[in-house]
């Protein structure tokens, strides 16, 4: 099963550099991390998890996932096969715990600008629909609201809220108010729009970690204006974002904690999404750098504003 991941996971990278994203890939740490790659290309930035199983993906790992999107405004992504209930529909937007689930081929087409039309949503299949597009077509038809509503069966408000775009369609209703108006009015949904969401999950960030250290490092960067998460399910525990720079950082009592190979994928990783890699430690070291990444005193705020400022 490893294996057929870490296959899964190749597929991801290659076609992600093959559009010319910048990438790197965590699968050298343990499965239990909520994302699998890392990758940028021009303003857009990817945080993707790979599995055989999107039942396997836990709602603690979501919930590190969704934090660390919002504080870096990247966008999450699961690519997945299968759920318990068989295979992943291609062409379809699916959800767990409020990540948005694709599968490969839907994964790669999107690349290429073929976007899904549909989304699952509380055992349904449902579309956006075109306001404009709709209320256009409805027009040149001369239609009332009401009519409309008549001939594809349902009421004269949900013809008005689909022209708003405040309501959307499931996929049966869709292609009888296709058929009714000759003209598509179906809204293509970009996977990749940091904005669109299946289900908005307001992420939790004034919340105390049991791990003193870290609420001492978390104090200090909200001191230095920087909104911040900890992380649990992450390569590091620490993500924080400020109008200027965005953060990852490793948080320990003493340098001599930080294992080396971590703190180069640390490394890594921020330097595909352009932030700044930090390890910050509640023992004085001698240390100033591990792998080229600042060591810095979470009792110190003028010594990380000095190091954000040269990094």
């Amino acid at each position: 099963m490893r294996k057929d991941r870490l296959g899964l996971v190749s597929v991801i990278v290659n076609t992600l550099k093959e559009h010319g994203f910048r990438v790197s890939e965590c699968t050298r740490l343990h499965e239990d991390v909520c994302f699998d790659v890392a990758a940028k290309r021009n303003n857009l930035t990817l945080l993707i998890k790979a599995l055989i199983n999107i039942d396997n993906y836990s709602k603690s790992q979501a919930e590190d996932l969704r934090k660390m999107t919002k504080t870096l405004s990247a966008v999450p992504l699961i690519v997945g096969l299968k759920t318990k209930r068989g295979a992943i529909v291609e062409g379809v937007v699916h959800e767990r715990f409020g990540i948005r689930v694709v599968g490969v081929t839907t994964f790669v087409r999107a690349l290429s600008n073929e976007h899904p039309i549909a989304y699952v949503k509380r055992g349904g299949v449902y579309v956006k629909i075109d306001g404009e597009a709709l209320r256009r077509a409805r027009s040149n038809k001369g239609l009332s609201l009401g009519e409309l509503a008549k001939m594809v069966g349902v009421t004269r408000k949900t013809i008005y809220e689909y022209e708003r775009c405040t309501m959307d369609a499931t996929v049966e209703v869709a292609a009888r108010l296709e058929e009714a108006l000759g003209v598509s009015i179906v809204k293509p949904l970009n996977i990749f729009d940091v904005e669109w969401s299946i289900k908005e999950e307001r992420a939790q960030y004034e919340v105390e970690n049991t791990n003193e250290t870290l609420n001492k490092a978390r104090r200090l960067l909200l001191r230095l204006g920087f909104r911040v998460a900890t992380l649990r399910r992450a390569p590091f525990n620490i993500v924080a974002s400020s109008s200027s720079v965005k953060v990852v950082a490793e948080v320990t009592r003493g340098v001599e904690e930080v294992r080396r190979r971590e703190v180069r994928l640390v490394k890594e990783i921020a330097d595909v999404i352009e932030s700044k890699a930090l390890i910050m430690v509640e023992e004085k070291s001698d240390v100033d750098r591990v792998e080229g990444v600042p060591v810095v005193s979470i009792e110190s705020v003028r010594e990380v504003k000095s190091v954000l400022r040269k990094s």
